[in-house]
């Protein structure tokens, strides 16, 4: 059973999270961002943390759950769509990859060729499972 933190102490351990993540302790980023998501369940930034350090991890399941509820919260960034996809395509799902990719794509900024490469390079790399 997990205690709650208290509400002062969520920048300190945020910045403690971020910080693990950082310095490529992705498990220990993992515990202190479950801990953030469970004592403030509403912060996009405490459940971003929580899938990127899940999908670092290669707990892609996880780390697609987490997306999923921060697509909840943000629907409309295309980085979302982009790492859920690449969730999906660790399962093999590619019909569902193919979907997320496309809600990435329909999302982006016209300046934001760095996301669109990379969504082009994963198609282009699983063009034969597409």
């Amino acid at each position: 059973m997990s205690t709650l933190l208290a509400p002062e102490d969520f920048p300190s351990i945020y910045a403690a999270a971020s910080a693990s993540y950082e310095a490529g302790d992705y498990e220990k980023a993992a515990l202190l961002f479950t801990s953030l998501t469970q004592s403030a369940p509403f912060e996009e930034a405490h459940w971003r943390g929580l899938a990127s350090s899940k999908q670092m991890l290669l707990d892609y399941e996880a780390a697609l759950h987490a997306w999923s509820i921060v697509a909840l919260f943000n629907e409309q960034d295309p980085w979302v769509h982009f790492h859920a996809a690449e969730c999906l395509l660790s399962f093999g799902q590619h019909s569902d990859a193919r979907k997320a990719l496309d809600m990435a794509d329909a999302r982006l900024k016209d300046d934001d060729e760095e996301l669109r490469d990379k969504i082009e390079l994963l198609r282009t790399i699983h063009i034969g499972q597409f």
